[in-house]
């Protein structure tokens, strides 16, 4: 995934998708279509398109032609300091 050009997430449904916050640990750009939850919560609405073909068809182009746009970073509520703070938290 590390030497891909681009990771584009096509799914009508998705939950957390590790495949997103794998590919923004290794600093891959990210696209993916608008599911009821998962991608939206850690993409911004830039890198997000509808579910219809002309959307993802735009989106991909984009992607293609400015990459570094879509080179996201990972989230710090994705990070192991925030999830063991949280844990510590519950104690």
């Amino acid at each position: 995934m590390a030497a891909s050009q681009g990771l584009i997430l096509s799914s009508d449904y998705e939950g957390l998708s590790y495949v997103i916050l794998e590919a923004l640990a290794l600093n891959v750009p990210a696209i993916s279509t608008d599911c009821n939850s998962g991608p939206r919560e850690i993409l911004p609405a830039s890198a997000i398109s509808q579910l219809d073909d002309q959307s993802l068809a735009k989106k991909i182009i984009q992607l293609s032609n400015t990459p570094h746009d879509f080179q996201l970073s990972l989230g710090a509520q994705f990070l192991t300091d925030h999830a063991i703070e949280q844990y510590s938290k519950l104690a």
